[in-house]
């Protein structure tokens, strides 16, 4: 009798543990974080880095710091000859895939800074996905001048 219900129970826990693997997790890793230098008395500035996704297809759904009031995700658009930024949900990332936020390009707007950000300082991030993990990373500020070697 012993032996029967350890087997059934082996025999459920194998069944529980099939369709589960590491595909179905995103593992999200975030790289080359930095934020660009404020000039005052601006208090936005704008945050770049990039994400690489090794699972399935996930989203960045939102961005904090403690250096700014709200950190917004926005994507830019062209309308003709002008360029335009636009707050979005979502950041899509696909499967084995990858984002990349860049000058000119998606970025997070860093709105109602708290203090001006200086050359050498360096903030906290923390970026949340849409299959639960959660980031938190130190991007350091960049002048105007040093963006080019990013």
């Amino acid at each position: 009798m012993r032996l029967g219900l350890f087997f059934i129970f082996s025999l459920v826990l194998i069944l529980l543990g099939v369709g589960c693997s590491d595909r179905d997790i995103s593992s999200v890793t975030v790289k080359n974080a930095w934020v660009r230098q404020n000039i005052p008395p601006q208090s936005m500035t704008a945050a770049y880095l990039a994400i690489h996704n090794e699972g399935m297809a996930t989203a960045l759904i939102s961005a904090s710091t403690p250096a700014a009031k709200v950190a917004e995700i926005h994507v830019m658009t062209t309308d003709g000859n002008i360029m335009r930024m636009k707050k979005i949900d979502r950041l899509p990332i696909p499967e084995d895939g990858s984002a990349t936020l860049q000058p000119g390009g998606n970025h997070l707007m860093l709105i109602g800074l708290r203090r001006n950000l200086a050359p050498g300082d360096s903030l906290a991030l923390t970026l949340t996905f849409a299959n639960g993990q959660v980031q938190t990373l130190r991007a350091p500020v960049v002048s105007f001048r040093d963006e080019g070697r990013r």
